[in-house]
């Protein structure tokens, strides 16, 4: 009887001395475990850059402020400095209020709220991104990354659009973007203006119902060598259509064009730079018809009229001085003016010319004789004038001669 107690008794201790032993190996693979998972995440904590904090709050006040060690601490002596900053923010009055706001948002959402802030080091500013992800109750994971580069990018493309917009809105010649399709996308007030349009009617319409039909086919061409990169940009004359002008609809301008890529080098859209050219462009008319004026006149006047250069040398001559000299028109322009004037003529009308030419009069006229050529005087009244270049410097003269008397036979 007592055999089988003890027998009982020791069967009863191999079973618990069994469950101890396994307790025990339970327990170390657990701490094993716990232990590689700690190393684990010691490493990925020293491996990660960022600025990284335990904070935890006791009845909406600070309780603690732990910081984590990442390599963020190990890369300089600023890092470092910014490290402590963002800790000491949160026992400054002035931020306390706005970090524990932060912190307290995330304990009460349980969701992780994005915070960005500024640190100043002496005369440099850095800016961090702070994630605040809560991990109990009462404590939250501020993980904050260095965002200054991403921040002073954001500010130079921030003022280079501020700048090209004050550009954009204030320059003095016309600004369009064009889509792909030839719609208006934007158009900038001088635009608006020169050709009477309101901005939001433009942008209802393409570039082609506002341009004159005879121009439309030559800038298609040019788009299409923009499009297939044969050139990188354009300019050409071009018409635009007027909204309303009782007496002339058609607007003179010279248009440069390009053709903006995005980034992956895909064809965007089209900007073009538009000057008003109509001034220029009726100048260029008024000038075409007064010369074509100035033309029938020279040509079917009833008295002689040339042109001599400031040397003498015959320019042009219309066909009544060809008669009273008897030249024709080649054989006067291989002559001088000297060389058909009578010599008792010559130092009278050079006098006349010097006085022209140093303003004493802007034009006069004097009686001379010409040398036929069959050697034959003829007497004429010669009116002089100097023509000046728009800068006042003399360029040739303009004589315009009558024809008074034939007189005799020359002496040689």
């Amino acid at each position: 009887m007592q055999n089988s107690e003890n027998s009982s008794a020791a069967s009863d201790n191999q079973k618990l001395n069994q469950e101890l032993q396994k307790e025990i190996r339970y327990r170390k693979l657990l701490e094993e475990k716990l232990s590689t998972s700690e190393a684990k995440l010691r490493g990925i904590i020293e491996a990660i850059q960022d600025i990284i904090l335990m904070v935890s709050i006791q009845e909406n006040n600070l309780s603690y402020v732990e910081i984590l060690p990442t390599c963020a601490r190990d890369k300089d002596v600023n890092n470092n400095k910014l490290i402590n900053q963002t800790a000491e923010l949160f026992f400054q009055e002035e931020t306390l209020k706005i970090y524990l706001k932060q912190v307290q948002q995330a304990l009460d959402t349980q969701k992780t709220v994005h915070f960005d802030y500024l640190l100043q080091e002496e005369e440099y500013q850095f800016w961090f991104s702070a994630s605040i992800s809560p991990i109990s109750e009462k404590t939250v994971l501020w993980v904050a990354r260095d965002i200054t580069q991403r921040k002073t990018a954001e500010q130079a493309l921030t003022e280079s659009e501020a700048r090209f917009r004050a550009v954009y809105e204030q320059a003095a010649v016309g600004i369009y973007q064009v889509s792909l399709y030839g719609e208006f996308m934007q158009v900038n007030s001088r635009f608006c203006e020169m050709l009477g349009y309101k901005e939001s009617f433009l942008k209802q319409i393409s570039w082609q119902s506002i341009t004159h039909q005879d121009d439309i086919e030559a800038e298609l061409m040019h788009l299409r060598q923009l499009f297939s990169n044969e050139i990188s940009n354009y300019s050409l004359e071009k018409r635009f259509i007027r909204k309303s002008n009782k007496y002339n609809r058609e607007q003179w301008v010279n248009i440069s064009v390009s053709l903006v890529r995005n980034e992956q080098g895909i064809p965007d859209y089209f900007l073009g730079v538009v000057e008003d050219i109509s001034l220029r462009k009726w100048t260029e008319d008024a000038l075409r018809e007064s010369e074509a004026r100035f033309c029938a006149i020279f040509e079917q006047a009833a008295v002689g009229i040339y042109q001599i250069k400031l040397s003498g040398e015959f320019i042009e001559v219309n066909p009544r001085f060809c008669e009273i000299t008897g030249y024709s028109e080649s054989e006067l322009l291989d002559l001088t003016w000297q060389d058909i004037t009578d010599l008792d003529n010559l130092n009278s009308f050079t006098e006349l010319m010097f006085n022209i030419l140093n303003n004493k009069t802007h034009t006069n006229s004097i009686q001379k004789q010409l040398i036929h050529k069959n050697g034959q005087l003829v007497q004429v009244k010669t009116n002089i004038s100097v023509v000046c270049d728009r800068l006042n410097i003399p360029q040739y003269f303009l004589c315009v001669v009558e024809e008074i008397e034939k007189l005799k036979v020359g002496n040689g």
